[in-house]
C-alpha cells in the first residue's frame, strides 16, 4: 500500500471540570462513557511468561546486550533462575490443574482465563499458527480442563517473526488476529511489543490502532484484548481495548541494595509492578 496516497482523520475531545480534584475522575467517566463496550473489570489470569522457556530466553536477556556490568550481572543471574520446563500441553495442563487444586478449590478464587504466552506457536510454520509438535490438539484439552475458567493467547511481531518486511506484515496481522479469535476457543489476547512510545519509534505508532480495530471488529467484544509492554499508555488505546501495560521495557530490576533478600527474578517481577 502506497501510504502517501492516503489520507488520515483524526478526533480530539475538550474537556472540563469544576474542582482539580476531580480532573481525574472527570477523565475516567467520560472514558468510560467514551468506550464502545462496557467495562468488566479486571480480567484475572493466570500467563505462562514466568513458567515456561520462551524462545526469545537466551537472546533477550543475553548478558552481551547489557549496558553496565550491574546490568551483565543480574541478566545473568536472571537466566539462572528462570524455569527451564518447556511449553506444551502435558505442562500447560499440568498448570491449570494445580491453580484449580489451590486457588479455585482450596481458597474460592474465581481464575478469568489462562493466557498461554510466547511458545504455543511456531513462526516456521507461518503467522501465529500452533507448534503442533508442543501442541497436537490445539487448545482443545487445555480447553476443557479449564472448565468455567478459558484461555487467552499470546500475539507479537516478536517470537520468532523477525522484521517486518515491507507492506506484507500489516494486512496480515489485521486479518489473522481477528480470525485467530474466531477460530480458536480463547477469550483473551495479549498484543505484545507492538509499539513504543513517541519518542522511541514514531513510525509504529500507528500500528496498534490498525491491529486493535481489527481485532475489535472481528471479535465484537468478545474478547478481553490487553495491550502490554513497550506500548505508549495512551488512556484512548482504552477506547479499543480493555487493558494496557506500561511503556518502554520491562527487563529492569530493582537492585539488592534497593530489595536486600531477594532473588534477581523476585526483583524483576517487583520492578514490573
Amino acid at each position: 500500500m502506497d501510504w502517501k496516497a492516503e489520507s488520515f482523520g483524526y478526533g480530539a475531545v475538550i474537556g472540563a471540570f469544576a474542582e482539580t480534584s476531580q480532573a481525574r475522575r472527570s477523565f475516567n467517566l467520560y472514558l468510560s462513557q467514551a468506550r464502545p463496550h462496557s467495562w468488566q473489570g479486571p480480567l484475572v489470569h493466570y500467563n505462562s511468561w514466568y513458567d515456561f522457556t520462551s524462545w526469545q530466553d537466551q537472546s533477550f536477556f543475553d548478558p552481551r546486550r547489557a549496558t553496565t556490568v550491574q546490568q551483565s550481572l543480574w541478566l545473568r543471574q536472571l537466566l539462572a533462575e528462570l524455569s527451564q520446563d518447556q511449553m506444551n500441553e502435558t505442562s500447560a495442563l499440568e498448570k491449570i490443574s494445580t491453580f484449580h487444586d489451590e486457588l479455585v478449590a482450596k481458597r474460592g478464587v474465581q481464575i478469568d482465563s489462562f493466557l498461554w504466552d510466547d511458545g504455543w506457536d511456531d513462526p516456521q510454520r507461518g503467522m501465529w499458527a500452533f507448534n503442533v509438535a508442543r501442541f497436537p490438539n490445539g487448545f482443545d484439552n487445555l480447553v476443557r480442563a479449564a472448565d468455567s475458567s478459558s484461555n487467552g493467547i499470546w500475539l507479537s511481531p516478536w517470537g520468532g517473526y523477525g522484521e517486518a518486511k515491507g507492506p506484507v506484515p500489516l494486512p496480515v496481522a489485521d486479518t489473522r488476529s481477528g480470525s485467530s479469535q474466531q477460530q480458536l476457543p480463547v477469550s483473551g489476547t495479549r498484543f505484545d511489543g507492538i509499539a513504543g512510545d513517541p519518542s522511541e519509534v514514531p513510525g509504529q505508532i500507528f500500528l496498534p490502532d490498525m491491529v486493535m480495530v481489527a481485532s475489535r471488529t472481528a471479535a465484537k467484544d468478545r474478547i478481553w484484548i490487553n495491550l502490554t509492554t513497550g506500548t505508549w499508555p495512551s488512556p484512548f488505546f482504552l477506547l479499543w481495548v480493555d487493558s494496557i501495560w506500561r511503556g518502554h521495557r520491562d527487563v529492569l530490576a530493582f537492585s539488592e541494595d534497593e530489595r536486600p533478600g531477594l532473588t534477581i527474578r523476585q526483583r524483576w517481577q517487583l520492578f514490573r509492578e
